[in-house]
């Protein structure tokens, strides 16, 4: 929602270069989250603007996890300051937040 407000919307990761590319921009934050969830059922990532299959992941070794079952479940994808991808709650941080247009 805070994406659209700007007339973009949260960042599609689809290669590894536009992984690369994320990553680079992230300069002092500690991660960020593309659009990606699995709302439908747990380890079916999908796109949350549009519900089309996530096709490219980087996900770090043991993740997915959905470790935060507690907190409602891990259902949005976070990238790390490595690169790496991993699961965690959703929330809307401004500050975690990657838009494209």
């Amino acid at each position: 929602d805070i994406c659209r407000t700007l007339g973009a919307n949260l960042v599609e990761i689809d290669s590894m270069s536009e992984n690369q590319f994320i990553l680079e921009q992230m300069h002092n934050h500690s991660r960020h989250r593309p659009d990606h969830r699995d709302f439908l059922r747990d380890g079916d990532w999908r796109l949350a603007s549009t519900g089309q299959k996530v096709n490219f992941t980087h996900w770090a070794i043991g993740e997915p996890d959905d470790n935060d079952r507690e907190e409602g479940g891990s259902d949005c994808a976070e990238m790390r300051p490595d690169g790496y991808w991993g699961d965690t709650y959703c929330v809307n941080d401004v500050n975690d937040l990657v838009c494209e247009s």
